[in-house]
């Protein structure tokens, strides 16, 4: 049982640390692709991309814009914004057990015990996540399946930015144009 808790431990370790990877990848981009003055080039890094300033999810709009603008890669908002929901599923929710109709159990050095009839020949137990999803609804998730699902979607997305960050840094030459607000010009 104790070997189970730190692998479920472990996994909060793993996605928070995939997860600062993947900003720091966006925060790259975003450098690289308004490519500051080299005197302006540290202050932009650690001030204007710090996290406490910009969020993650201010971070992946700005994104979408230069993809926007640029259209160099096939970006999905949906994959970061799920990302964000399991990251943050991680990141606030304690490691507690939940059971499928089980036994006993006493968890790790607390003489917490929960009485649960027995099963013939298994014991079952599985770790669970709670996320709020956009309609504002809980959902349950397993924590191993939403380990996975994260996975998949770091992969992925890692592999978008790679592609965007070669085709920026290919192209140093290009100077974003601003926006149009309002009508024509």
């Amino acid at each position: 049982m104790r070997n189970k808790i730190i692998e479920e431990w472990s996994y909060t370790g793993l996605v928070l640390d995939e997860f600062n990877r993947i900003e720091t990848q966006i925060k790259d981009i975003i450098i690289h692709f308004i490519h500051p003055s080299p005197e302006m080039m540290d202050f932009s890094r650690v001030f204007l991309m710090d996290n406490s300033i910009i969020s993650f999810a201010s971070k992946v709009k700005i994104l979408l814009a230069i993809n926007a603008q640029t259209n160099f890669v096939r970006i999905r908002p949906d994959e970061f914004h799920e990302l964000l929901r399991i990251r943050n599923a991680f990141a606030h929710n304690q490691v507690l057990p939940k059971f499928n109709k089980s036994d006993q159990l006493t968890f790790l050095k607390s003489e917490v015990t929960k009485n649960i009839p027995k099963r013939k020949k298994h014991r079952f137990y599985y770790y669970t996540l709670d996320t709020i999803q956009n309609n504002g609804k809980i959902k349950m998730l397993e924590r191993n399946s939403a380990f996975l699902r994260f996975s998949e979607l770091s992969e992925t997305i890692q592999k978008t930015l790679k592609n965007m960050s070669k085709i920026i840094l290919a192209n140093q030459s290009l100077k974003p144009t601003p926006p149009r607000i309002g009508g024509a010009a």
